[in-house]
């Protein structure tokens, strides 16, 4: 297992993120393949996974603001019960 508090790997991920790539990670019951938010990231998770296009991926995030600028055409009333129910908001 990598040492996450590791300054020059940290960096090195960052780096990797950055340019459109994809880490994986475990979760509680399997791996997961994750990238940044990004039109590259999202290209290359689509690729690796063979995806179609039309079945479109999870954003996830600890925090509604980091994702709000990825969503075209969500209702107010939609944000209004995120914030009131995003865990740990």
């Amino acid at each position: 297992m990598t040492n996450l508090h590791d300054a020059a790997f940290v960096a090195e991920l960052n780096n990797h993120l950055k340019s459109g790539g994809v880490i994986a990670f475990p979760t509680d019951t399997v791996w997961g393949l994750g990238a940044l938010p990004t039109r590259a990231g999202a290209d290359a998770l689509f690729e690796i996974k063979r995806r179609p296009a039309n079945k479109h991926l999870i954003i996830m995030s600890d925090n509604l603001a980091h994702i709000r600028p990825y969503m075209e055409n969500y209702p107010a009333r939609a944000f209004d019960l995120a914030n009131k129910y995003w865990p740990g908001h």
